[in-house]
């Protein structure tokens, strides 16, 4: 999906294996008041995430080669959801691109990719 900023424009996709550094860079962003991020232990999640679509989905905003934007999804199961639930994990605009529209973006992404999994309840 891309999305058009006057002339510069916003591409949302899946992220790739080869994304990492740059979600890791903008997830420190958001871990502030969250416990550090470790690669050691962090990446190998992450991995098994954009290699698993069962797990969850990625969904990264970007700008020429600039990664703006980052939403992770997990795909629980709870009998009080009625099977399967999407959750929301991270969400995540660069401090320089906020206020113009990219988190709801992603989240509009991140529903129609709920939608296909048919795990369209979100908490």
């Amino acid at each position: 999906m891309e999305i058009w900023k006057g002339v510069e424009v916003i591409r949302i996709r899946k992220a790739t294996i080869e994304d990492e550094i740059k979600i890791f860079n903008l997830l420190r962003q958001f871990a502030f008041n969250q416990s550090p991020l470790d690669r050691q232990t962090d990446a190998p999640i992450f991995r098994e995430i954009v290699e698993n679509d069962e797990k969850g989905t990625i969904l990264v905003a970007e700008q020429d080669d600039n990664m703006v934007g980052v939403i992770t999804l997990s795909y629980p199961v709870a009998i009080h959801r009625g099977g399967t639930y999407t959750c929301i994990e991270e969400l995540i605009v660069s401090e320089q691109m906020r206020g113009q529209g990219i988190g709801g973006q992603l989240l509009e992404t991140a529903i129609a990719e709920a939608t296909s999994k048919a795990a369209m309840r979100f908490r």
